[in-house]
């Protein structure tokens, strides 16, 4: 959300592994065999990103991710998520 608490349409989230800061392995398809290149997934419309997966061997539950949240013109954000 920006400083008004609104979504943000069109902002790229970036997966990183919170422990390594590396980039997170993320799939576009529930078969997990197409990964998504730089780990960055785009906003729709309303602000809300989805289409990726994660694999449970690669990261068990409990996984902790740094999520970069960016766009032109806006602050950006960084969160964490946590599988």
């Amino acid at each position: 959300t920006d400083q008004n608490g609104r979504a943000i349409a069109g902002a790229t989230v970036t997966f990183y592994i919170q422990t390594t800061g590396a980039l997170a392995t993320i799939y576009s398809n529930e078969a997990l065999t197409t990964a998504i290149t730089g780990s960055v997934v785009t906003t729709d419309s309303d602000g809300m990103f989805a289409g990726y997966y994660i694999s449970d061997d690669d990261y068990p539950l409990n996984t902790s991710f740094k999520l970069v949240i960016a766009k032109a013109n806006y602050d950006g954000k960084t969160e964490t998520w946590v599988r």
